[in-house]
């Protein structure tokens, strides 16, 4: 008879987390003897992909270095770009610990920045321009120090993988040309934006053009962090003076999405334009009219996507 053993809640919590896409680092907290390292080696043994456990329970506490050194081997067990499970037991016994994680999850310690100064501006013109298509060559003229399209294309993908910013690429049907397009800039928290703006609520309400902005990015913001490492992808289509806010895209599912913020009355004619060039495709209205922007919200872009198909 097979012996069942006993797994506490925090192990199936755990194994959903891993599965999620990777944004946060797991941190497991409690007093002494209550079965944490007990939780982390069960879900070990389960695990299918690659991992890396070290203990700093050792006789003498491991100095900080302890940890970039666990941190380059599991680097190092990574095959053909696969994610690998760094599991550090005991971390609180190394000094200054919480200092030396952090310092692997900065931009500017992680790459190779030759102008600081011109990632922190594209950063601000980025969360500013948030929602709007705005082309390079337009944020080169906005830059105090001296840049090229290249560069700021490089700083961009930097702020992509800190989940700060995000380029949205341009919808035509064809990879290579969607590659070469103008990017929507999306923050990927509105918090970014209101942070820097120094207005009030009540103003934002106010003014509809920059109400609209605020609420377009929430939408858009919601459907790049909820469709990261699921195959999702997500775009913005443009043709001439037609628009459609967002477009994902799955296999051969095509969704198109428009957000209202019900401040602005009028036909929707991106997306009656993009069926008539995508006939295969399928549309959804966020605010006035259609699905309101909390249910929207509270589901992620795949449910979007399997209830429209």
């Amino acid at each position: 008879m097979q012996d069942l053993v006993f797994k506490r809640e925090i192990v199936h919590q755990l194994k959903s987390r891993l599965s999620e896409p990777r944004r946060f680092i797991q941190v497991i907290t409690g007093p002494r003897q209550v079965g944490k390292t007990t939780a982390v080696n069960q879900i070990l043994e389960e695990w299918q992909g690659l991992f890396h456990y070290a203990t700093a329970d050792l006789p003498a506490p491991p100095q900080p270095a302890w940890i970039e050194q666990q941190w380059e081997t599991a680097r190092l067990r990574a095959k053909d770009n696969q994610p690998v499970v760094l599991v550090l037991d005991e971390i609180q016994k190394v000094s200054r610990w919480s200092e030396i994680v952090k310092r692997f999850k900065d931009i500017l310690l992680l790459n190779r920045v030759e102008k600081p100064a011109l990632l922190r501006q594209l950063f601000m013109l980025a969360a500013e321009n948030s929602g709007q298509i705005v082309s390079y060559q337009k944020f080169v003229g906005q830059l105090m120090d001296a840049g090229n399209t290249t560069t700021l294309a490089h700083y961009q993908r930097l702020l992509e993988g800190a989940c700060l910013i995000w380029g949205l690429p341009k919808w035509h049907g064809q990879a290579l040309r969607r590659r070469a397009s103008t990017p929507k800039w999306i923050a990927l928290n509105t918090a970014l934006i209101t942070a820097i703006a120094g207005v009030e609520f009540a103003d934002w309400r106010k003014d509809a053009s920059r109400w609209g902005r605020l609420v377009e990015t929430a939408v858009g913001a919601h459907l790049i962090n909820t469709a990261l490492g699921t195959g999702i992808e997500v775009y913005y289509w443009r043709d001439n003076s037609k628009e459609v806010d967002y477009v994902l895209k799955q296999a051969n599912k095509l969704l198109a999405i428009e957000v209202k913020s019900g401040l602005f009355k009028g036909k929707h004619s991106g997306l009656s334009a993009f069926v008539q060039k995508f006939p295969k495709a399928k549309t959804l209205l966020v605010g006035q009219d259609g699905i309101s922007i909390e249910e929207f919200l509270s589901h992620e872009s795949s449910y979007w996507l399997k209830k429209c198909f």
